[in-house]
């Protein structure tokens, strides 16, 4: 594991173009997109000597790739033609993916313990860091377990919000880490060492630290385990200057709930809200287009993923997860995407539900409706990788899903998210099951949506005639205090109940 470097032993190493401290802001469009600098790896890094490749008689464990988008919606996978090919139709699709808490740090956090956020208490995305380091959370999680399971581990890109360059967390031999508090960052903690790269697209920068910690690790029996955190599609979307003409036709998806006429049915947090103007849906437009080509260099990198676990041989026993921290809305139930206004933090669909997509060794070419949540990453690799999860831990592992099989599997999942004042929106916590979606917000106001009849979330049933039945209320209502207070085996009892 790499060595735990004091904060006075840090150094800074800035390139020679300096990195500014924030990107440019969106009307600056040309200045948006990054021309691909050349760079020439290093041999010992290519692995261009005679290294063995690793076989399966010398690996036992299967290598695992965690590849984590920031902000990504639906639709927009179907953009991206490496991994639709090469995960899409080589792998498993879970299409209901839910990400019980739709914000960036506290999602995160989720993912490296397996808890839901009223157990790891991470709330807060600017301190999110210092409050995950403070209360010791890091000395457990997914990258620890794997590591005691003799797992070569690598952090590449964003790791929680607020992290800045001062230390390197357990269990990450590894480690090359977003700095600052821009997103888009342009430095990185690498191994201890802040090395800021002015000039090149921070994203192209991670696919290209990524593919050496593999191809370093050739001939290395040890199996390797990479979390890939890429910052696309996050606003303000910068991408490569290839991708600068792309896209430029394509127009805003507009679903039945695009700006919705009558919300009347709807809580008063978005009842406030105006119908989105002309400018305003150009600019989503605008901006809609600059995810969909800062997407194309993620989607390369996968690209090169593949092509290294290939060479080096191990693309046969290595597991390719790719997910998000939270989905992403782009004008749904009048609730924009610009301006101070976040495309997430809501219990709608499209902030709650992205599909999960996975490859691997014996993972049949396969789409799935079980409920599959970001409690459940952490408990999944720690089985993959022959070891056990801690005891705190909420979720459950998927790995029998991947092998095709059928098990008593969660009926319910729970949302749940503090107040925004962003979004003028009040706390709220929720259930999903695969046919409804019931909100439950601080305050007198519900909201529940038979998903089987109405998708798109346009008719809240408790402003309709006749209101819904007392009864179905009631069990709901009952699951949902379960839910919001359950911790370890007690959360995976209350999933399991009967759908109310």
């Amino acid at each position: 594991m790499a060595e735990q470097p004091s904060p006075q032993q840090i150094d800074t190493e800035v390139s020679a173009k300096k990195a500014p401290s924030e990107l440019p802001s969106r009307v600056q469009k040309e200045s948006r997109s990054w021309k691909l600098v050349p760079v020439l790896l290093l041999c010992l890094l290519i692995g261009t000597t005679a290294a063995p490749e690793v076989s399966a008689q010398t690996q036992q464990k299967p290598n695992i790739i965690f590849i984590l988008t920031d902000d990504l919606d639906t639709g927009s996978i179907r953009y991206m033609p490496t991994v639709q090919k090469q995960l899409v139709e080589k792998g498993t699709t879970f299409e209901n993916g839910i990400l019980t808490l739709t914000e960036c740090c506290p999602s995160r956090v989720t993912m490296l313990r397996g808890q839901y956020t009223h157990n790891h208490t991470i709330w807060n995305g600017s301190l999110g860091a210092r409050a995950f380091r403070k209360r010791g959370l890091e000395k457990s999680t997914v990258a620890t377990w794997l590591h005691r399971a003799n797992y070569k581990t690598a952090l590449v890109g964003k790791y929680v919000n607020g992290y800045d360059y001062r230390y390197v967390p357990p269990g990450w031999d590894t480690w090359h880490a977003s700095v600052g508090k821009n997103v888009w960052s342009e430095c990185l903690n690498d191994n201890g060492t802040k090395r800021c790269y002015g000039g090149k697209h921070p994203d192209h920068v991670l696919a290209e630290k990524a593919e050496e910690f593999i191809r370093a690790n050739r001939g290395n029996a040890a199996p390797l385990f990479l979390w890939l955190a890429f910052n696309a599609p996050h606003e303000p979307a910068p991408y490569m200057h290839q991708d600068r003409n792309k896209f430029s036709g394509l127009a805003l998806p507009r679903s039945p709930s695009f700006n919705e006429k009558n919300v009347s049915d709807k809580p008063t947090w978005v009842k406030r809200r105006d119908l989105l103007g002309r400018k305003q849906i150009k600019s989503m437009r605008g901006f809609y287009q600059d995810r969909l080509r800062s997407l194309q260099e993620v989607d390369r990198g996968v690209g090169r993923l593949i092509d290294a676990l290939a060479d080096t041989g191990r693309l046969d026993n290595t597991y390719l997860v790719f997910w998000t921290d939270n989905g992403h809305h782009m004008g749904e139930h009048r609730l924009g995407a610009l301006e101070g206004t976040p495309g997430k933090a809501t219990p709608y669909l499209e902030d709650t539900r992205v599909p999960l997509i996975v490859r691997g060794p014996r993972v049949p070419q396969a789409r799935r409706q079980e409920l599959v949540l970001n409690t459940d990453i952490a408990p999944t690799f720690a089985e993959l990788g022959g070891t056990q999860a801690a005891d705190f831990v909420d979720g459950r592992s998927f790995a029998p899903l991947l092998g095709g099989e059928t098990p008593l599997w969660r009926t319910t999942a729970l949302i749940e998210n503090r107040k925004s004042k962003k979004l003028h929106r009040p706390a709220y916590a929720g259930l999903i099951t695969q046919d409804t979606a019931y909100v439950d917000y601080d305050g007198p106001e519900r909201e529940l949506y038979d998903l089987n009849r109405d998708p798109y979330q346009l008719e809240n049933a408790f402003a309709q005639d006749p209101p819904p039945d007392p009864a179905r209320v009631a069990r709901l209502e009952d699951r949902l205090e379960e839910l919001r207070s359950c911790e370890k085996d007690g959360c995976k009892a209350a999933e399991d109940k009967a759908a109310p």
